[in-house]
């Protein structure tokens, strides 16, 4: 009677630790799976992407390049390394650069974008009307494709052959060529 107590305790024990084993195995298949499936909430992803956005006649408005570029399901779209040129009467004349982006869309449209933020070193070239090159920085930009109205809230310097300007804060309307500095705005001229 003791051997068979013997055979089947540790026989019951082995066998109760096999299903143990092999039910938390199945769960956490059944987890991941199901965490895998939930967890897509995008609808496109791309690499080495341009963008042409053309106004009602044609012309250029802006062009969005990007090492990477993903769309999610809520009409926000990720980019990594964008690239952004905006075009004046089909001339380019300002360029962006910065370490990541995201670009905002309205909800009722897939066309209509209503705001494109960059962030991290932020670099806006543009070439005025004397072809002198002015650079501003910043950590952040938000830019408005509507109303061509580029603004940040961050510490913004720009700097030209004859001038270097910093402040806190700034806005930029393309259509009439105006900078606003908000705050601790600081200057240089030669």
């Amino acid at each position: 009677m003791q051997f068979i107590r013997l055979l089947i305790i540790p026989g019951i024990l082995a066998i109760s630790l096999f299903l143990t084993v092999d039910f938390v195995d199945q769960v956490n298949e059944d987890s991941t799976t199901a965490g895998v499936a939930s967890g897509i909430d995008y609808n496109g992803y791309s690499e080495g992407i341009n963008t042409v956005q053309f106004d009602e006649f044609g012309k250029i408005e802006y062009t969005v390049s990007a090492s990477r570029q993903v769309t999610f399901m809520d009409n926000r779209t990720e980019l990594e390394q964008p690239f952004v040129q905006l075009y004046r009467e089909n001339d380019s004349r300002w360029n962006i650069i910065a370490n990541s982006g995201r670009i905002s869309s309205n909800p009722d449209s897939s066309t209509d974008v209503d705001e494109i933020v960059l962030s991290g070193n932020v670099e806006i070239y543009r070439l005025d009307e004397s072809d002198n090159r002015i650079l501003l920085a910043t950590e952040v930009i938000a830019i408005d494709p509507g109303t061509e109205i580029l603004t940040t809230g961050a510490h913004v310097t720009m700097f030209s052959d004859s001038l270097e300007q910093s402040a806190v804060g700034m806005q930029i309307n393309l259509n009439t060529d105006e900078y606003v500095f908000y705050r601790n705005v600081r200057g240089r001229y030669a």
